[in-house]
């Protein structure tokens, strides 16, 4: 399912709740009488109407079949706020504008490491790069990542609104208008701006390419040095003290950082750690595949 589908959904479902919100908010839907008794029900709110439509991954909840404790019906989660003034509490809409900001960082973190593979000297992965494009407009050899980066300051400006929600929680006798020209442009903006943000992000991971043979590669420049940590735990769980193994691990690292060699054969030659470890199992401990052992079960575990 669309990453903004998903992500919509969610919002509107959150900003959806309380009762009088402020008309100046447009993403929400029209609040009922605050009154007890029996009510008259206005259209239900946009986000139960996508549903119904199929327009929304899951239907949330019907006025027809749910009813709130004074007997008045609930419209899809907008329930009466149980304490207000003249206006409903901005909390709320700090909470909407602060949750946005939180999707839009989580989506700039994917597009900047992006942004770290598709350097000429990683390039690891890259956006996708059409045929007669142009990257830096003074080195013709760069392939820009300019959706990534794009993304990635788009996120600010979201960051940046939120700040202008928890500004606007404290009003004076908690029935000021300074919160209403802020919020025309915050939340329109930061609502849209998330929507197109999540469309590039989902395209930019639908079109990845990626070379896994200059990964492999980038990991062969260590010659051996990454799998360090493997080979400590590897001694501790041979008994050895962890303080002890750390100095027998780095003095062979030292090497390879200032000499050069490979790594894995200058271990198989210490006398302290082959005391220790068979070659079998030092050879266990450097191979990459011990380290994407659980790969399949972590996708599963989110994906199913």
């Amino acid at each position: 399912m669309p990453l903004r589908i998903i992500a919509l959904a969610y919002l509107v479902a959150l900003v959806g709740c309380g009762s009088r919100a402020d008309r100046t908010a447009r993403a929400v839907p029209e609040p009922r009488p605050r009154v007890t008794g029996a009510v008259a029900l206005p259209q239900a709110p946009l986000h139960v109407r996508a549903a119904r439509a199929g327009r929304l991954p899951v239907p949330l909840q019907d006025p027809a079949t749910t009813a709130d404790g004074n007997g008045a019906r609930a419209m899809g989660g907008l329930n009466a706020a149980d304490v207000s003034t003249q206006v409903i509490q901005r909390d709320r809409y700090a909470e909407y504008l602060c949750t946005l900001a939180i999707i839009a960082s989580t989506l700039e973190k994917m597009a900047l490491q992006v942004r770290h593979w598709q350097r000429t000297e990683v390039r690891e992965a890259q956006e996708k790069f059409k045929t007669g494009q142009k990257g830096s407009s003074s080195m013709p050899h760069k392939r820009n990542p300019i959706l990534s980066e794009r993304i990635c300051g788009m996120a600010r400006t979201v960051r940046a609104n939120s700040i202008v929600g928890l500004e606007n929680v404290a009003l004076w006798h908690e029935r000021d208008i300074s919160h209403s020209s802020a919020e025309r442009i915050v939340l329109p903006d930061s609502s849209a701006t998330l929507d197109y943000i999540l469309a590039k992000t989902t395209s930019l991971l639908d079109t990845l390419i990626v070379y896994p043979e200059n990964m492999l590669k980038n990991l062969e420049l260590t010659h051996g040095l990454v799998f360090s940590g493997q080979l400590l735990l590897a001694l501790t769980q041979k008994g050895v003290s962890r303080e002890d193994a750390y100095i027998w691990i780095q003095r062979n690292a030292m090497k390879v950082w200032d000499e050069g060699g490979d790594y894995q054969e200058m271990i198989r030659r210490d006398a302290d750690i082959s005391s220790h470890l068979s070659a079998e199992e030092i050879a266990r401990v450097f191979d990459l595949k011990h380290y994407l052992r659980n790969v399949d079960k972590v996708f599963t575990r989110v994906f199913s």
